[in-house]
């Protein structure tokens, strides 16, 4: 390589380096050669290892500690690692095939795999905010009932549902255990839809992810004869690790 320079009363100030042509190892930006080298690391170790510490990682590629954060913000967008709060960087886990269900979201039964279970995180009756409000056609700030789901496979969280009922449509029912029946007897008609998301910061810390982390939300509206919401849910599932299963059973 050949190097430009000044001379400035007698010291030599180099400008530029000339780069010969066809040199790709150094035109490659350093964001690139990072998240290369981290691709070829994360290929030698099981799903759900942890990386080494950004320290360890910035001094064994001689890359600084920005650029490899790009890189692994990068890799988190595309799947290929997770981020934990407070624990550190991991390999992405092995896919779960799951199936949508009128109560969110199960793992296909067909699917040898992981125990799967959920805990309830939350279950009050909570004003309405202006999204849940608008997908319930009622006013914001009228009652709704909110129940929360943490769905977990080997203790791990991996989805969250949230199911919201207008608590003018709950006094119709005749009361537990019989809600749930009536509420899919009522159904006449769901709307459903499916799109990439992020978590919130409530939800990134239930989930025991970094907000960057790619997410798939579910929402479902169950509407009765007259065209009117009986419930919302929302399902937040990893996208790094749920495959959805959207065959017909």
């Amino acid at each position: 390589n050949r190097r430009l320079a000044l001379n400035w009363e007698g010291s030599r100030i180099p400008l530029l380096q000339a780069v010969p042509a066809g040199d790709t190892q150094a035109t490659q930006s350093a964001a690139e050669r990072a998240k290369k080298e981290l691709i070829t690391l994360i290929d030698t170790l099981e799903p759900g290892s942890a990386l080494p510490s950004e320290r360890v990682l910035s001094e064994r590629l001689e890359i600084a500690r920005m650029t490899l954060r790009h890189a692994v913000d990068e890799l988190t967008l595309a799947g290929k690692v997770s981020r934990r709060r407070g624990s550190g960087t991991y390999v992405a886990e092995s896919k779960l095939l799951c199936r949508i269900t009128p109560d969110g979201l199960d793992i296909d039964p067909a699917s040898p795999g992981p125990g799967f279970g959920h805990v309830h995180v939350v279950r009050d009756c909570v004003e309405a905010d202006e999204q849940v409000a608008n997908e319930l056609s009622i006013a914001q700030g009228d009652l709704v009932l909110h129940i929360g789901r943490l769905l977990l496979v080997d203790h791990r969280p991996f989805g969250l549902v949230s199911r919201h009922i207008p608590i003018a449509r709950l006094a119709e029912t005749p009361g537990a255990p019989s809600a749930l029946r009536w509420f899919t007897e009522r159904t006449s008609r769901v709307d459903t839809r499916i799109q990439l998301s992020t978590a919130t910061p409530a939800e990134a810390r239930l989930l025991d992810l970094s907000q960057v982390q790619p997410m798939l939300a579910w929402h479902r509206v169950a509407l009765d004869d007259k065209d009117v919401p009986l419930e919302r849910t929302r399902v937040l599932a990893r996208g790094d690790r749920v495959v959805l299963d959207m065959s017909d059973h």
